[in-house]
């Protein structure tokens, strides 16, 4: 066999048992069925340290799938990008950024990118990939959550969600009179409603 045949087959079977590692550690820990979380707020800190969820997007797992996000979310990114119709002259907020895959693709030309996660994990693959940008000072990456997002009333022209909860009552706090914003995929337990 060629070698890079098996090393695409080591890697293939490695990111399989993590998968499946995770899924069963999951399935042990919350039982077969997922319940809906205690409070409100509980989606928004899913993901961070500790969470519910955090086992995904934290440690080893999580670092697993800062590599693997971009791959498989890459049409969701292309599709997201359209429906924002994204301007040179955007101020943009991805909450929920992950490893900041879509702020380096497909926001690449905006004038300011700012990502938001929970998982310092997450945050520090985002800051390899946009380390350019933050030495040019034309993005920035903040951890945190979309429950209360810690940013000033009209101060993006876009934010996006992709695979992450938001609030809208917040997004819509932060992005400017017509700004735009787009969500993709599943959020949560629940979708979150404006107060």
């Amino acid at each position: 066999m060629r070698r890079r045949t098996m090393v695409a087959l080591v890697v293939a079977g490695v990111a399989t048992a993590v998968t499946v590692g995770a899924l069963a550690r999951r399935w042990i820990w919350y039982g077969a069925k997922t319940s809906t979380p205690p409070d409100e707020d509980a989606a928004f800190t899913a993901f961070a340290p500790g969470g519910q969820a955090s086992f995904f997007v934290n440690g080893p797992v999580g670092r697993v799938m800062a590599k693997l996000m971009p791959i498989v979310e890459r049409g969701v990114y292309q599709n997201v990008a359209e429906m924002l119709d994204v301007q040179p002259d955007d101020e943009m907020l991805d909450i929920g950024c992950g490893p900041g895959a879509f702020l380096a693709t497909k926001a690449r030309d905006v004038q300011r990118v700012v990502g938001l996660d929970p998982s310092p994990v997450m945050l520090h693959e985002a800051e390899r990939r946009l380390a350019g940008r933050i030495a040019a000072g034309t993005a920035a990456l903040v951890s945190g959550n979309a429950a209360a997002l810690p940013f000033g009333d009209d101060e993006f022209s876009a934010a996006t969600a992709i695979f992450a909860p938001a609030k809208p009552s917040e997004v819509f706090r932060v992005l400017r009179p017509g700004g735009r914003f787009a969500r993709a995929g599943a959020s949560s337990w629940r979708t979150p409603t404006p107060e």
